[in-house]
């Protein structure tokens, strides 16, 4: 099967300079996703202003100017891979090797994310897409109704984290909150977080990508 998923790195991030741990994450990205390879996209306030995302998403607008930046680089992930697909990872995440093999066939690829059997959802860390897939624009559609009224209730509940969302929106395409390999319509696929989100104990990142997916010869385990 071929990769129709594109060589695309989207990286957020907003204000001050990175700090060191995260940008040492930021450099595994290169270092499995060599720039020679990969076009890397920055976002940041001048390239959101530039795309329009705050005229179009009013609700992102007034997270941003109330420093709720988490909130903003929800709506900013799924703009970015709506618009020009590719891979986004949250900045804290370390990637141990390329993992597109696992895009192969696929127009969106997730991985679940389960921190226990009451809060399992899809990860919002870890997201690849074609470009203008039908369930990014339902997540967009979902943030663009959202009214700037709203913004101080919706970011103190955690139903309105990014998983949760992505995971309500995703149940009429097959989602179940099961920590199992999940094919979904619109030709989806979502990897058990075993296989491809390691909780990480190192002070550099919070994630080790794909670290649990690797056995003791350093080959590919079967994703089943």
């Amino acid at each position: 099967m071929s990769q129709r998923i594109p060589n695309i790195i989207h990286v957020v991030w907003f204000g001050k300079e990175m700090p060191k741990r995260l940008s040492i994450c930021v450099d595994s990205w290169k270092e499995n996703f060599p720039e020679s390879d990969y076009q890397y996209m920055l976002w940041d306030e001048e390239k959101i202003r530039s795309e329009g995302v705050f005229d179009k998403y009013p609700f992102c607008r007034a997270c941003f100017d109330l420093g709720y930046y988490p909130f903003v680089s929800d709506v900013v992930r799924l703009y970015a891979l709506h618009t020009y697909g590719g891979v986004y990872m949250d900045t804290d995440v370390f990637v141990m090797f390329n993992w597109m093999s696992l895009c192969s066939g696929f127009d969106f690829v997730g991985t679940i994310e389960n921190w226990s059997p009451w809060w399992i959802n899809i990860a919002g860390s870890v997201l690849a897409s074609v470009s203008w897939h039908p369930f990014l624009r339902e997540g967009l559609n979902y943030y663009k109704g959202l009214s700037v009224l709203d913004v101080e209730s919706l970011v103190n509940d955690k139903e309105f984290l990014i998983g949760r969302v992505l995971s309500r929106l995703a149940v009429g395409r097959g989602f179940r909150c099961v920590d199992v390999k999940q094919v979904l319509s619109d030709n989806m696929v979502l990897y058990p977080s075993k296989l491809f989100l390691h909780r990480g104990h190192a002070p550099s990142c919070t994630y080790h990508l794909c670290r649990g997916f690797l056995d003791g010869v350093g080959s590919y385990k079967s994703v089943n």
